[in-house]
This record gives C-alpha cells, sequence and structure tokens, in this order.
C-alpha cells in the first residue's frame, strides 16, 4: 500500500473489500500455490501446556529471536481464527537483500489474506482494519527502526505504541503482534544501536502491558510470560 510521507494513512481499497464481503481466510497455503504451513506442534493440540486456547487471545505479543520461530507461530495462528486475515507488514525494501525477503515473505502468506503495508502510521491501519478480521502486525521491531528513521524522539515513539497497543487490546477479533527480543545480547557498541535495544526493549514491554498473552519464542518453541503476581 501506499503510504503518504507524512505518515498518513490513505483509504485502503482492499481493506474495505474483505471488510464487505466477510470473506474467511482460505486454507493455509502459500500465495504462489506453494506448500502448507508446517505444522505447529502447540497448536495441533488445540491448547498449549498452560491449557490456553490459543485462539480466543484478543491481543498475543510473540517475541524472540532472528529465526526463533514467532512468525512461522504468528501465522499458524491467524490461518486458524476462522477469521478473515490482514497482514500489517512493517518492512521497507531499503535495499535489494530487504526487497528479497519482503516478496518471499509474501509468498508465504495465503492468497486470500489482505496485507497492508505500513511502515509508520501504526495505529491509524489498526483502526482502518475491519472488526471482525484477525490482524498479524509483523513487526513492531521494524517499526521502531522507521519511526527512528524519521526522526521521532523516544517519548514520541512510545507514545505512538502505547496508542496502537491500546488499539489493538481494544478489537473484538485477535490481533497477534511480532517483535524482536533484542536486548539479550552483547552491548552495542554505536550509539544508535544502543539507543535502538532500549527503544524496543520499552515499546516490547508497553505491547506486553497491554496484551492477554505474551510468549517468548525459540527455537521453535514457547515460554508463556507470566506478569509479576508482586
Amino acid at each position: 500500500m501506499m503510504q503518504r510521507r507524512d505518515g498518513a494513512l490513505p483509504a485502503n481499497p482492499a481493506v474495505a473489500g474483505i471488510a464487505a464481503a466477510g470473506a474467511l481466510s482460505p486454507p493455509a497455503t502459500g500465495a504462489g500455490g506453494g506448500p502448507p504451513l508446517p505444522p505447529w506442534p502447540i497448536l495441533a493440540r488445540g491448547r498449549d501446556a498452560h491449557g490456553l486456547d490459543p485462539l480466543r487471545m484478543p491481543l498475543t505479543l510473540l517475541l524472540g529471536g532472528a529465526r526463533s520461530g514467532k512468525s512461522t507461530l504468528a501465522l499458524h495462528r491467524a490461518s486458524r481464527s476462522g477469521a478473515p486475515v490482514v497482514f500489517l507488514a512493517t518492512g521497507e525494501a531499503g535495499d535489494d537483500e530487504m526487497a528479497v525477503r519482503i516478496a518471499r515473505h509474501r509468498a508465504e502468506r495465503p492468497a486470500g489474506w489482505t496485507t497492508v503495508e505500513e511502515p509508520v502510521a501504526l495505529a491509524g491501519a489498526l483502526a482502518a482494519c475491519p472488526a471482525e478480521a484477525c490482524v498479524v502486525v509483523d513487526c513492531l521491531s521494524l517499526w521502531v527502526s522507521n519511526a527512528m528513521g524519521r526522526d521521532a524522539d523516544d517519548g514520541e515513539i512510545e507514545r505512538l505504541a502505547q496508542e496502537a497497543a491500546a488499539l489493538a487490546a481494544g478489537r473484538r477479533a485477535p490481533t497477534i503482534a511480532v517483535s524482536n527480543e533484542v536486548g539479550l545480547g552483547v552491548v552495542p557498541d554505536h550509539p544508535l544501536g544502543r539507543r535502538y535495544r532500549d527503544v524496543l526493549g520499552r515499546v516490547n514491554g508497553l505491547w506486553a502491558a497491554a496484551a492477554d498473552e505474551a510468549l517468548l519464542v525459540v527455537a521453535g518453541r514457547v515460554l508463556r510470560l507470566e506478569e509479576d503476581a508482586g
């Protein structure tokens, strides 16, 4: 979707069309007619190890490192929701490598899903999604990078993150947000890298606080993140 440089979100005919049609998601096959998504053991059992039905959580946050399986889990949950699916992608093709990755991810999504590409205006994109649609936000880590690249200060980014998280938590249909956990490695040697790590950590915390469920995904396995009882 085209996006104005002032961050405003233009009308999206595809999203409006899916609301009018009320179409359900097709079986989880790739948009290019590829094989079905690989099985996810937790979803195959219907409930997770804590006895929670993963399809009844209005807002779920999936955190993990690179190639941890978090995006695959998001695709599975969305495909099993029984609702129309809107995939809200925040990535931008800033170079050839990123363009190839974006094209690959597009091909992995079922053909009947609506894709909204919005790098900055996350709250506006969420507000434009049909109320009955399951929304996948992938990912918050790129959204933070995009906002920093447009010279937003830390406070503004956190305010926008809180606004978007509140909108996601208030939706009637499920919302599944994906983000990277970048605070477990070495301290970045560049000030910008340290700032990004810190801002993303706070953004993840804001979304976790708004979420009904937060999961840490590591090597295709899932840990449920509990609230502090104290």
